[in-house]
């Protein structure tokens, strides 16, 4: 049953296994050649698919309940860290990011000139790379910064249990 967790998937890949001159068995379910082990690999695919959409119907639900509580469910931005059920700021990071909104947000600097300077400072991805323009175009439009969930996808828009690292001022000033 974890040969696939899609049926199609399963089914793709047993031609392609089938046309290699290879056969599926199992040592505890009842597949082979016949008719019937091949009805009852269809039914067991079927099954696992049914079991993997109902397992993914339910995270997503309690992740969209989790985001209406203003949890964050994902990677943290850049600057921040998980810290159970929300967020922390990240000592070495967080004041870097700070500085590149506060510097963009005075309307001086292009987003290529406060990215040299922060890259000069030190600030590094987490796998320590420099960060490309468009990751500080994407950091400079994402509302984390300012404590806020928008996941347009399930139509949420929520405030986040965690501290803003940007004031919102600063925020739409960028």
């Amino acid at each position: 049953d974890r040969f696939a967790r899609d049926s199609f998937d399963h089914a793709i890949i047993r031609r392609h296994l089938a046309a290699l001159g290879i056969t599926l068995r199992s040592v505890s379910q009842p597949i082979d050649e016949t008719p019937a082990g091949k009805f009852m690999e269809g039914i067991f695919a079927a099954l696992s698919q049914f079991d993997n959409d109902i397992r993914g119907g339910r995270t997503k639900a309690g992740m969209q309940e989790a985001v209406r509580r203003g949890q964050w469910v994902w990677k943290p931005p850049l600057g921040y860290l998980p810290d159970g059920k929300t967020l922390k700021l990240d000592p070495g990071r967080a004041p870097l990011v700070r500085l590149g909104f506060e510097r963009f947000a005075t309307g001086l600097y292009t987003k290529a000139q406060v990215l040299e300077e922060l890259t000069q400072q030190g600030l590094r991805t987490r796998q320590d790379r420099e960060l490309s323009p468009q990751k500080w175009g994407e950091m400079l439009a994402n509302r984390a910064y300012i404590s806020r969930i928008v996941q347009r996808s399930w139509d949420i828009e929520t405030a986040g249990n965690w501290p803003p690292l940007v004031d919102e001022d600063t925020f739409w000033r960028c």
